[in-house]
């Protein structure tokens, strides 16, 4: 069965990557006001981070201590 490339039109590639941006910015935003919860909060409650040389952190709760650690 061969299938069919889906198209997405040019207007939900410019959505996206300015959803994207968005978070990309408050990401940022967040990070310079050392904001945990507001940085924690992009993420959704099943996320998991990999850091280098650390364990998985998976979840809001562990995210948390990442992020305190860290900052």
């Amino acid at each position: 069965m061969t299938r069919t490339p889906t198209r997405i039109s040019s207007q939900s590639t410019a959505d996206a990557t300015e959803s994207v941006r968005q978070v990309i910015e408050a990401y940022a935003e967040r990070m310079r006001a050392n904001d945990v919860a507001g940085i924690v909060d992009l993420y959704t409650e099943d996320a998991a981070v990999m850091g280098p040389d650390m364990p998985t952190a998976v979840g809001h709760q562990q995210l948390t201590e990442v992020y305190r650690a860290g900052l």
